[in-house]
């Protein structure tokens, strides 16, 4: 069954506008990432069941991409997705360096794939290229590239000298989960663990630091980690685990997102910062989770619900999250 609410948050800057629908026909998707095309479309990918879905504006579910394997036209763990063409065409990167082409009227596969795979959230940029961010590449000296539709690298960003000397001085945790550029080529991005934002343009051969408003609930991670931390797994995770986490998006050219996800027992909260000016125009809103795309001036995140039925699978709900000015 379809669900839509609409509830009005308002804040000094503008305000936010709330709204929600039910993802339904395909059982027990758990979301990785999401992309939200511009006929409102939602692709949502699930890295431990190998699926790639696409569901309508309405919440119905469409088709799925490709099958489960390590074939051509085959998905395996998938890490990311793009959309390219005017959203005629999604490039998936798997696990294993399995990343691509598909159709999106039916989903078919393009026969077309790259030599290379990226972890996150990539952007389509003009003349067919496309920003990776945070994908060390063999034999290139920077994070941050620029390819072509081959996977051919024509420009890179952001030494990765500097960003382990910055990691090692403990400024950092190095798990830089999100970033992106803008439109004047200046690249944002962020350490999860830490209010701070990083941004520089291509010829700066060191980032700025941008320090964000700490949002309530809001628990940074020190440092150093304790003793043994970074070397068990389990511990590792559960330490990292009981702190916030911020995750930044681009909203439209003027405005950045700030999606704070913090532990259970705070809400999570969206800010939105002006590029330009560093000021703060949206503070404290709670959102359901933590924001996982943006697309202009919206802003996205899923939930998954209990169905409170044993027999039933859990629900599954796409919350968008408009800035108005």
């Amino acid at each position: 069954m379809l669900q839509l609410i609409l509830i009005i948050l308002f804040a000094a800057g503008g305000k936010i506008e709330h709204t929600s629908i039910e993802l339904t026909g395909l059982p027990q998707i758990n979301p990785s990432t999401i992309l939200i095309d511009d006929k409102q479309n939602c692709w949502v990918s699930d890295y431990s069941e190998h699926i790639v879905a696409k569901f309508a504006a309405d919440g119905k579910y469409l088709f799925q991409l490709g099958r489960d394997g390590h074939g051509p036209g085959e998905i395996f763990k998938p890490y990311a997705m793009v959309l390219l063409d005017e959203d005629q065409t999604i490039l998936v990167s798997s696990n294993q360096g399995q990343t691509q082409y598909f159709g999106t009227k039916t989903g078919a596969y393009l026969k077309q794939r790259l030599p290379i795979s990226f972890m996150f959230q990539a952007f389509a940029l003009e003349h067919d290229k496309i920003f990776l961010p945070f994908s060390p590449l063999p034999g290139k000296k920077t994070v941050h590239h620029i390819i072509n539709r081959k996977g051919e690298v024509l420009d890179g960003w952001f030494s990765k000298a500097w960003l382990e000397a910055y990691v090692m001085k403990k400024e950092s945790t190095g798990s830089f989960q999100t970033a992106f550029m803008h439109d004047d080529h200046t690249v944002y991005f962020a350490d999860p663990y830490h209010p701070v934002v990083l941004y520089l343009k291509k010829k700066e051969k060191e980032p700025r630091k941008w320090e964000l408003r700490i949002p309530k609930g809001f628990r940074e991670v020190p440092a150093p980690l304790p003793p043994g931390a970074g070397f068990d797994p389990i511990k590792h995770d559960k330490w990292y685990n009981s702190f916030s986490k911020l995750f930044i998006y681009p909203l439209g050219k003027n405005y950045l997102a700030a999606s704070w996800l913090n532990s259970e027992f705070a809400p999570n909260i969206l800010q939105i910062y002006n590029i330009k000016t560093k000021e703060l125009v949206v503070n404290n809103v709670e959102t359901i989770n933590y924001i996982r795309y943006a697309n202009e001036n919206k802003l996205y995140c899923t939930e998954i619900r209990d169905s409170g039925n044993i027999d039933d699978y859990d629900r599954l709900f796409l919350h968008t999250y408009t800035f108005i000015q």
